[in-house]
């Protein structure tokens, strides 16, 4: 059987003599305090259980207004929510974290004597009038009062710092996932071009073949239709086992869209020359033999032949040297090519442009026969130069050289 009640005046002798202070917002200065509290008040073993687990559940308790007796035992405790229970202990049962707090234990483990027995008999009535003062946690006990702040205050810090923590990482994530919506979007958003890049394959391995490269020297690339962007070979690979997903999809400033290979180290003068010139669609750039030769020799190659007016002039000029891959060499080449089709690069190779793929390859290789031809009349005596009138007549002719006249109906 359960011991009788304590008398009231038991109560009044162990009670905090003043009101506890204001608890600490702090969690991890709040539980060392009431750790020590409950130690002076006489709760040591109470003191000694109270984990911050139990106290966020306490606090929790005290916010929706339950109230639990104090001599409530462990079953009581047990089956009081038990759905609740089950949920957050996994169905292991659990010491009620109120067992001990509301109001002080009383006594010893010595049996009473019989004159005790007798005065907590007469108290009886007295103290079920008090009872229900210390049934709960309530503002006349000042252990529950200070319970009641201390840990409300504490679930309230620690409600407070996971919200806030919650409410930047969600806000990071979705920046981020924002950011990677976005950028896949926009690689998403491009077509693959797939004909683009097999045609710069194709020039490429043609280039190679016809020895107007050796290995990877050069490159390649073709004006993306609509947009201010290119298709460039990448660095340092062979041209035949290049694949289409290898040619580089970047814009006239060298931005290269996501996940991509490294583009050539001459894609500055590509983007340059694109930007300045609007009815380029195709670039070729060589280090065939004849042109690198008299690139050397920084010369022009002047209108010794009619075909010299096919890149577009009565001359095809041989631009500033410029170190490669740099700016410095990029306007020099833009420079080079003002009102022409192709050009020399001083001690580098040459650059030839056009509508299309097909006709920059086409110039490029009539540019290096150009080249040895006015290179083998420099072992002789020098070539014959035609005058500028001759040359305006037939630059003037080469507007419809080539070209089939358009099928008329019959």
């Amino acid at each position: 059987p359960p011991p009788p009640p304590p008398s009231p005046r038991s109560h009044s002798s162990l009670r905090p003599t003043a009101r506890p202070p204001p608890a600490m917002a702090d969690p991890s200065n709040l539980l060392p305090a009431v750790h020590a509290y409950l130690k002076r008040a006489g709760f040591a073993k109470a003191a000694e259980g109270l984990s911050s687990d139990l106290a966020e559940h306490l606090a929790r308790e005290l916010r929706r207004g339950r109230r639990t007796k104090a001599t409530a035992s462990s079953d009581d405790w047990e089956h009081e929510d038990d759905e609740e229970e089950e949920m957050e202990t996994g169905g292991q049962p659990r010491r009620s974290p109120l067992r001990g707090f509301s109001k002080p234990r009383i006594g010893s483990k010595r049996r009473r004597s019989e004159a005790e027995e007798d005065d907590l008999d007469d108290d009886d009535d007295d103290y079920e009038e008090e009872e229900e003062e210390y049934a709960g946690v309530d503002d006349k006990d000042p252990v529950g009062d200070f319970l009641k702040h201390a840990l409300g205050s504490y679930l309230e810090a620690k409600t407070r710092r996971r919200t806030t923590s919650s409410s930047r990482t969600a806000g990071r994530r979705k920046g981020r996932g924002h950011t990677h919506a976005r950028r896949r979007e926009r690689v998403k958003s491009y077509p693959d071009y797939k004909d683009l890049r097999q045609g710069v394959i194709d020039t490429c391995v043609h280039m190679q073949s016809t020895g107007l490269v050796l290995h990877t020297s050069g490159n390649v690339s073709v004006r993306v239709p609509g947009e201010d962007l290119m298709l460039v070979t990448p660095t340092g690979m062979d041209y035949k086992a290049l694949k289409t997903k290898d040619i580089v999809l970047m814009d006239f400033k060298g931005n290269v869209i996501p996940k991509q290979r490294a583009p050539s180290s001459e894609w500055r003068f590509h983007g340059d020359i694109y930007e300045a010139r609007s009815d380029v669609k195709a670039i070729v750039h060589t280090h065939s033999t004849y042109c690198t030769t008299l690139a050397c020799l920084r010369r022009d190659v002047p209108a010794f032949h009619y075909m010299v007016g096919a890149a577009g002039g009565n001359t095809i000029r041989c631009a500033k040297y410029g170190t490669y891959g740099t700016q410095e060499l990029s306007d020099a080449a833009v420079e080079a090519l003002e009102g022409r089709k192709a050009c020399l690069l001083a001690n580098h190779g040459m650059i030839s442009v056009g509508k299309d793929l097909k006709s920059a390859l086409k110039l490029a290789e009539i540019v290096e026969n150009m080249c040895e031809i006015y290179w083998k009349t420099l072992a002789t005596t020098g070539p014959v130069i035609l005058d500028d009138q001759e040359m305006e007549v037939i630059l003037e002719k080469f507007k419809t050289y080539g070209k089939q006249p358009k099928k008329t109906c019959c």
